[in-house]
């Protein structure tokens, strides 16, 4: 866990980790607490339920009571889209939707949101939803797009336009740096850059960064759909990823920072990704 304080533009962390049993030893004076941590997807499904609320509802009740001790000013906590939605949406999500989450990691990120939201304090709670994160050295999802690509391995993809939202990381950390300086309100952000690609678009533009231009094909829509809706759960899952839509809005954080759009375009993030790990 790191706990800030901020001198204006400045945000300085402190120098020291703190495992979970030794958080109380945490003194001094701090304006915020950002909270980071927890228990990720597992998709080899080795961790059990317990697991999952004993950290991600666990931790961040700890950190709740933290915060009242140190008199903080701000409390953010980045829980995830998968908060609110599995892996799909047919529609733009916003702040008010209700979650239909069913896995447990969703579950449990959306339980330590109610108890943030539910936690009686005299300090700002934020609490930011990021989409899928972008930048140098990614891995998970978009790794393994580069990955494809690399080896050169023909996408059925032509034709299919799906959206969904993305996030550079460069984005993520200037919506904390400007929270952190702002009166925003406390409550539930989605966090996203201003347009949602495709997974087409997004091949495009991982090819362009690493030089490998993307074979795509086409296959009638209607085997897409078939696949997206496949009753095996774990190939409607892989399908999902590609093909499926997954957008949210960004409108409530922009209007609560007071700002016009994201700082970095898609296109400018996909281009310092790359370009930082051509450097490297």
């Amino acid at each position: 866990m790191d706990a800030i304080s901020s001198s204006k533009d400045k945000i300085v962390s402190i120098d020291n980790c703190f495992s979970w049993n030794k958080l109380d030893e945490i003194t001094g004076t701090y304006d915020a607490i950002i909270h980071l941590a927890g228990l990720a997807h597992d998709t080899s499904n080795q961790r059990s339920e317990k697991d999952y609320f004993d950290v991600n509802v666990g931790l961040t009740e700890k950190l709740l009571d933290i915060g009242d001790r140190l008199h903080i000013k701000t409390f953010i906590c980045l829980s995830s889209v998968k908060a609110v939605v599995d892996s799909v949406a047919n529609y733009t999500l916003t702040e008010d939707d209700k979650s239909t989450a069913t896995h447990v990691y969703g579950r449990s990120k959306r339980e330590a949101e109610s108890v943030i939201l539910n936690h009686i304090s005299s300090y700002t709670k934020l609490i930011y939803r990021p989409v899928l994160v972008y930048g140098p050295n990614q891995k998970g999802n978009l790794g393994t797009l580069e990955s494809l690509l690399h080896k050169g391995i023909p996408l059925p993809l032509k034709s299919w336009r799906n959206r969904r939202s993305v996030l550079y990381v460069k984005n993520l950390c200037s919506a904390i740096h400007l929270s952190l300086k702002s009166q925003i309100e406390s409550g539930v952000y989605f966090v996203a850059d201003d347009q949602p690609v495709s997974t087409a678009q997004l091949l495009h533009h991982i090819g362009k960064g690493i030089g490998s231009e993307p074979r795509l094909f086409s296959i009638p829509a209607f085997i897409i759909k078939m696949l997206i809706s496949f009753p095996i759960q774990s190939i409607q899952h892989q399908t999902n990823k590609v093909y499926g839509s997954l957008e949210v809005s960004n409108r409530k954080l922009l209007s609560a920072l007071n700002i016009e759009r994201m700082p970095y375009s898609t296109e400018q993030g996909f281009n310092e990704t790359y370009s930082a790990k051509t450097t490297d």
